[in-house]
């Protein structure tokens, strides 16, 4: 059972066993060929887009789940950037012609128990295939989406028909889309046999857009039975002398064309729908003859397939509310399996994100919201800014910030946090684990609630963002792509100014009029204005007219360093300096002088004491 790689720039004479270029293959023709993957084995696919100009045909033989999975994260290529996995006859770009192929994409070539994920196939040429089927069996196609592009008569799925033979298919959280396809998996000739019924098991499962056709035309007394749609949304059929065990649950099912059948087991439940000639079982469900087209009204991130990407769907459309639990018919070939209950119901939506609300399935593929509902659990926002003010050389600052969804954490895909100082570059937040009260820690990141404040996160910004020498600083939060931006402006607000006043044989230090020491007590790498008043012995103001002035600051080793000053009031000897990181750096106990010089000589004011506390 081993591991397999393709990535563009590999090379098909490579062994295949590793990611590297110097280890991968190159194409998808030799991992599926007759000297590629085995049995069992799993075929990883690099994120590109592999353009092909003949079929990709299918010669392994697989006895045992065969996996062929994409990677749009890149999770098993280090150093490789996300993007999708496309494989495609569309030439050149996505705004280039078809017709690299005139036949399908690819041929499955009658092949068993294979797995496809995570996959965008597109078929871009007139009345061709994505897949030819041929007879095989034990398939299952998850987080896949299936293009026809070529304009018309496109079938997604060619299958040779062939009565009695038990399909075992499954589409799980898989995506048909294309104004040219006529249908998606289509078995339209089982043939003539006499009988007896048999099982055939198609099971389409959270998924959108997909269009069933299983018929057995030329025999009314015998047929295929097991057709199974699930949590599914704008999902169509065209069924014909089926026999029994045909189950429409918690789906759209806009188009059913139905035609002599017979049998038990056949239910619609907890739907809406549309149906032709269907006279079986129907549950809770809403007989509506309104018609979804392919793409109409779909949300543009469910493209997003194959990522734990979210998305609130809100539908024009009045569909039946959820209430309780969905359990319903038991569906037998998901009962019991990873990520279903015991009945068949999945666990999750399309984006494997839980059922929001009651936590019960919603009608349809993904969380959305029915229109009875009177107070909608959260709506995202396009942007939300806002400013708030913090002390330059601030440390351990923690904000909130709203992101456009509820159930984000510091490991969802997609999320960018980063900050950037006024006129500088931005930098990237590295997000990390975080409680709604936990001690802050650098990227700490968290919800604050997702039932009382859904959307809301604590984000703990680092302290490199509110060092001194700029006027300010923006947080950026974008939830995922297609979702809310939160913008925080964040103003730095200077320190009050200290008022010292500074005379020959004292030193007061002031706050506006009221005194209270004779300390300037500030913290390492910190920077302030400093506002100074010299006075005489008898508290009369120094005038500073025709004088020049400097600052002395020295440090317990005596070394002496300047600072220049600027005259604020010169009659009231009022003046100013900058206290810079160039002073303020290292922890210590310093003295501060005023030096004044006019034609008399100079005059010394202070020493005034500055303390420097370490962080």
């Amino acid at each position: 059972m081993a591991n397999y790689y393709v990535r563009l720039d590999g090379n098909d004479a490579n062994t295949g066993l590793g990611y590297t270029t110097a280890l991968a293959w190159q194409t998808p023709e030799k991992a599926l060929g007759a000297t590629g993957i085995g049995s069992g084995d799993t075929l990883w696919i690099a994120p590109g887009d592999y353009r092909r100009v003949t079929t990709i045909t299918v010669n392994g033989t697989y006895t045992a789940e065969t996996f062929i999975k994409g990677d749009p994260t890149a999770s098993q290529f280090p150093g490789m950037t996300a993007a999708r996995v496309l494989i495609s006859n569309r030439v050149g770009s996505d705004n280039g012609g078809g017709g690299g192929i005139q036949n399908p994409i690819i041929d499955l070539n009658s092949k068993n128990f294979m797995t496809w994920e995570n996959i965008i196939v597109e078929q871009a040429t007139l009345q061709r295939a994505n897949f030819h089927v041929r007879t095989s069996t034990n398939l299952t196609f998850r987080k896949m989406i299936f293009l026809g592009t070529g304009q018309q008569q496109q079938t997604i799925f060619d299958v040779t028909g062939v009565f009695g033979l038990t399909r075992n298919v499954l589409f799980t959280q898989c995506i048909q889309l294309g104004y040219g396809v006529q249908t998606g998996w289509s078995d339209g000739n089982l043939g003539s046999a006499t009988g007896p019924n048999y099982t055939y098991n198609l099971t389409v499962d959270r998924c959108y857009g997909m269009y069933i056709t299983v018929q057995n035309g030329s025999n009314s007394t015998f047929g295929p039975r097991g057709i199974y749609i699930v949590n599914c949304y704008n999902v169509s059929l065209n069924l014909a002398n089926n026999k029994g065990n045909i189950v429409i649950r918690n789906s759209y099912a806009p188009n059913i064309q139905a035609n002599n059948l017979a049998g038990t087991g056949m239910i619609i439940e907890n739907s809406q729908y549309y149906a032709h000639n269907w006279n079986q079982s129907i549950v809770n469900s809403l007989d509506d003859a309104w018609h979804l087209h392919l793409g109409a009204g779909m949300p543009a991130r469910l493209f997003q397939i194959g990522s734990t990407y979210d998305y609130p769907f809100h539908d024009s459309q009045p569909f039946i509310k959820n209430s309780g639990t969905l359990v319903g018919t038991t569906i037998p070939t998901l009962a019991g399996l990873p990520g279903y209950s015991a009945t068949g119901t999945p666990l999750t939506d399309i984006f494997e994100n839980p059922w929001d609300g009651n936590g019960t399935p919603h009608i349809g593929a993904f969380n959305n919201y029915s229109a009875t509902v009177t107070t909608v659990p959260y709506v995202p926002s396009e942007r939300i800014e806002s400013t708030i003010s913090v002390p330059e050389g601030a440390t351990s600052q923690t904000i909130y910030i709203s992101l456009g969804w509820s159930g984000l954490t510091h490991t969802t895909a997609g999320l960018v946090l980063s900050y950037t100082r006024d006129r500088s570059a931005s930098v990237l937040i590295t997000p990390v684990a975080q409680t709604v009260s936990g001690a802050w820690v650098s990227g700490g990141f968290c919800e604050v609630s997702a039932v009382n404040q859904p959307g809301l996160y604590r984000l703990d910004v680092p302290n490199a963002a509110f060092v001194s020498g700029t006027t300010g600083v923006a947080v950026v939060g974008k939830g995922l792509t297609g979702l809310g931006i939160s913008i925080t402006h964040i103003r730095f607000s200077a320190p009050a100014p200290l008022m010292v006043r500074m005379g020959t044989f004292k030193v007061t230090r002031m706050r506006g009029n009221r005194v209270e020491d004779t300390i300037i007590d500030i913290v390492q790498g910190s920077e302030h204005d400093i506002e100074l008043a010299l006075e005489d012995a008898d508290g009369v103001s120094i005038p500073l007219t025709g004088a020049t002035t400097s600052v002395s600051i020295a440090d317990s080793s005596g070394v002496v360093t300047s600072a220049t000053t600027t005259t604020l009031y010169s009659d009231g000897g009022r003046l100013s300096f900058r206290l810079s990181t160039a002073y303020t750096n290292e922890p210590g106990t310093y003295k501060v002088y005023v030096n004044r010089i006019d034609n008399d000589g100079t005059q010394v004011f202070g020493p005034l004491r500055m303390v420097v506390r370490s962080l």
